[in-house]
């Protein structure tokens, strides 16, 4: 009955099996190709799992600017359309609140149109 081989681990990415002795070239190469095989399939779920994490990050880093310029834009219209003396704003912070939706919808409206442009 042959030995059977043997799971041994290299640099802790390719995991190989020790052939039988005896085993000839062909078994060996078969045998490397299948380690070499695994570690790029390992390589390949740790970039996927790497890939996911970095998109779930922008995707909450976007969410959360979209919140932020909601409220910002809730509260800018609640000061233009409510009587003054329900404003909680003083005229400095409303004058900054105007100027930050001001310069962001001024780079969305010229990133947009530069985008067009370039196509």
């Amino acid at each position: 009955m042959a030995e059977e081989a043997q799971p041994i681990l290299e640099d802790k990415q390719i995991v190989a099996e020790q052939p039988p002795e005896g085993a000839g070239s062909d078994e060996v190469a078969r045998l490397e190709a299948a380690a070499i095989a695994q570690a790029k399939l390992n390589e390949h779920t740790r970039d996927d799992r790497m890939h996911g994490h970095l998109h779930n990050a922008t995707v909450c880093v976007v969410w959360a600017f979209v919140i932020a310029f909601s409220i910002m834009g809730a509260v800018w219209l609640w000061h233009m359309v409510a009587p003054e003396k329900w404003a909680f704003l003083t005229a400095t912070q409303f004058d900054k609140l105007n100027t930050s939706l001001l310069a962001a919808l001024g780079s969305s409206v010229v990133t947009e149109r530069a985008r067009k442009l370039l196509r």
